[in-house]
């Protein structure tokens, strides 16, 4: 799906974001990138495999959420890995 065929809009948005992993007690800290209705662009030291299910969430006032959702994509970068994250359908 293209940028311009997206299901969701994406907005820039810059924050810490803890992501924990499902049957795991202790969470990872990540820079949130971007964000939308549909899920969150993460950058962490994690390689979080694709189809790995998370939580994310942000603690930061006044954007405080807590989200389910699956790693749909995992890119190397310079700064560690991007993580696209999409919310489970339950969550909207």
């Amino acid at each position: 799906m293209t940028e311009e065929n997206r299901e969701f809009i994406r907005l820039p948005f810059d924050s810490v974001l803890d992501i924990q992993i499902a049957g795991k007690t202790s969470w990872a800290e990540g820079t949130c990138s971007n964000m939308s209705a549909g899920g969150v662009l993460v950058t962490t030291s994690l390689p979080i495999a694709i189809d790995t299910r998370v939580t994310v969430q942000l603690k930061k006032e006044p954007h405080k959420f807590k989200a389910q959702g699956q790693v749909i994509r995992l890119v190397e970068s310079d700064d560690g890995f991007l993580v696209a994250i999409k919310y489970s359908e339950d969550t909207h």
